[in-house]
Formats: structure tokens, sequence, C-alpha cells
């Protein structure tokens, strides 16, 4: 953490995980790690802001990636909101979706070239 805000390579995606109160289900939700108009933090270059935000950008629509790991899984997962972020994976599911939604996360995750 640098001047009151993740940036540069540290800046990627969170994913979250909750288990639903019956037990059967995990509720996976993925957070952005784009700012959303907040002010960045004193001392952060704003062309690097925007550098950052163009690299990760392709990683913000975890919509794309969920279906992505369960059709590689197999495996049926239900939007349970209106949030296009956050599905609802079987418990038997979970560290398989996890796992793969990681590798893909990681496999699109753009290599920051130093200026």
């Amino acid at each position: 953490r640098k001047a009151g805000g993740w940036q540069g390579p540290s800046l990627l995606p969170l994913l979250l995980l909750a288990e639903k109160s019956h037990g059967q289900s995990f509720l996976v939700m993925g957070i952005s790690p784009l700012n959303g108009g907040v002010l960045p933090p004193i001392g952060y270059d704003a062309m690097q802001q925007q550098q950052d935000e163009e690299r990760l950008l392709p990683l913000t629509n975890f919509q794309s990636f969920f279906r992505l790991a369960a059709a590689d899984l197999s495996i049926s997962i239900k939007q349970s909101s209106f949030d296009p972020n956050a599905v609802e994976v079987q418990t038997c599911d979970v560290q398989d979706f996890l796992g793969t939604l990681d590798f893909l996360l990681k496999k699109a995750t753009p290599l920051r070239t130093k200026t």
C-alpha cells in the first residue's frame, strides 16, 4: 500500500467468497480494482493511473470470467443478484471454480511494462 491507496503492480481485482446460510452454495463476488471516480492518492501520477486503468479494464468484467470458468468445469452457476459481478456456486464446485477463475484471471492479466 502506497500513499493511501493500492497502485502499480499490486492493483489487481479482488474476489470475495461468502458461504450462504443454508451451506449448500457460496456467493462469489468480483470487485474491480479501479477507483470508480475516487481521487487518486496524493503523489500518484495521473499518467500512471490511466495506464493502470487501461491495463486492468479487461479484468473488471467478472461476468465473462465466471461464465468461462463454469464452462471449463461443465458446472452451472447462478446469478443471484442484479449485479453481474456476483454469482452463486454450489459448495461441491466452489474450490475448482476458484482455481479455474484464478487461472483465467492470471492468464488475462497483462504484464506491466516499466518506463
